[in-house]
């Protein structure tokens, strides 16, 4: 049982994070929130989409925080979804997280992630947030917990979007399979939708 635990928990997790223009001290606390991870196996991969010289030279020098980290620089403007997809086709990992430049995870955020994905026999988990202002402090929590299942989570995504973009993960292979498609603002919902027209399950 526990040689299995191990097994579960060592899967190589790639972690996909864009870079536009966000703010660099939120860029340092999102890439110092993976690297805090309790979770050991990461690959980080951050797709740098601006043309800023000194934004890449402050990427490269964030890259120098872990032997784990991969800065990827497109070529010019590409924008999210393509540099998503181009995230996706780099990825070795078995799982793959999504990570917004602008937000914070939890310390043990993709382990509970790796044990619910294997625990539920699903293709992708994802979570509620906390929400916090630009300075850090707390505006709104979740004060409690409330899995959703597959018959609930169906009827809700007829109205609109449950997910939070920034706390997905899923096995590499849906994510290889579906990629992104350009739909304004939604590309999200519309990689969920077209997930569950497939027959995929999310927790």
């Amino acid at each position: 049982m526990l040689e299995r635990k191990f097994l579960i928990l060592n899967k190589l997790v790639t972690v996909i994070m864009p870079v536009y223009n966000e703010k660099k001290q939120w860029i340092v606390e999102s890439v110092n929130s993976i690297i805090k991870q309790t979770y050991a196996n990461i690959e980080f991969i951050i797709i740098c989409d601006s043309t800023d010289n000194q934004l890449k030279s402050f990427l490269q020098e964030i890259s120098k925080k872990g032997d784990n980290i991969k800065i990827i620089f497109n070529p010019r403007n590409l924008g999210l979804v393509n540099s998503l997809n181009r995230g996706i086709n780099l990825a070795t990992g078995e799982f793959i997280a999504r990570m917004d430049a602008d937000d914070v995870s939890l310390p043990e955020r993709i382990e509970t992630e790796v044990k619910c994905i294997n625990a539920e026999k699903v293709d992708l988990v994802f979570s509620e947030v906390n929400v916090i202002n630009e300075s850090g402090k707390l505006v709104s929590s979740i004060d409690k917990k409330n899995n959703l299942n597959e018959i609930q989570l169906n009827e809700l995504f007829r109205y609109g979007n449950v997910s939070k973009h920034p706390t997905w993960l899923g096995r590499s292979e849906l994510f290889k399979e579906l990629m992104y498609r350009n739909v304004s603002y939604t590309e999200d919902m519309d990689f969920l939708l077209r997930g569950l027209q497939e027959g995929k399950k999310f927790f």
